[in-house]
């Protein structure tokens, strides 16, 4: 019997990163020197099978990435969550960042997520004897007002949700502090 994806992320990620709560809750707690981070939440209902983690932990406690040396610049940098979910078959992978005002770092942020996952997945098919393949969404939930802008040529409407790719990854704003269905933003 093939063990599943999930069941693989639950055994090699450790405890002290598992996002455990139903519905899911990310939340931003209060960055070192900058006071405009804490409060900065989104709650996500759970649809079907997920598994989500978060290696954005306080750096002083808990140092994620120990073997980058503190003092290279950004190469730490992570975004707020990852989510595995299951939609028609495909395994889905929700790379989120929460933002108040400017987003400007925010894709990187993401893509760095991104990254770290394609290193997970690429581990799990060498160790596991899998050929696991994810689709990617970076998410970015803002407390600045996002317009609502209608689909052109280079934006992808998805249900509700509009992706515009960025570096490859498809990516889109949302607003901060309100609660969503995590199947909207699977939907194609």
């Amino acid at each position: 019997m093939s063990v599943d994806v999930f069941t693989i992320f639950n055994e090699i990620i450790d405890n002290d990163f598992k996002l455990n709560t139903d519905p899911l809750i990310i939340e931003e707690k209060k960055n070192k020197g900058n006071d405009k981070s804490k409060g900065r939440y989104v709650t996500l209902k759970k649809t079907g099978k997920i598994f989500a983690f978060s290696f954005d932990k306080d750096e002083e406690k808990l140092r994620v990435f120990r073997f980058f040396n503190n003092s290279a610049k950004d190469i730490n940098k992570k975004n707020d969550a990852i989510i595995l979910c299951e939609n028609k078959g495909e395994i889905y992978v929700l790379l989120i960042e929460l933002k108040s005002g400017k987003i400007g770092g925010a894709l990187k942020q993401l893509l760095s997520g991104k990254i770290f996952v394609d290193f997970i997945v690429s581990l799990i098919n060498l160790h596991y004897g899998k050929n696991l393949s994810v689709k990617y969404r970076g998410i970015v939930f803002s407390t600045r007002k996002t317009p609502k802008k209608k689909p052109t040529k280079r934006l992808t409407k998805r249900g509700e949700i509009i992706y515009k790719n960025h570096c490859g990854l498809e990516c889109t704003i949302q607003d901060c502090n309100r609660e969503y269905n995590l199947f909207q933003f699977l939907c194609s």
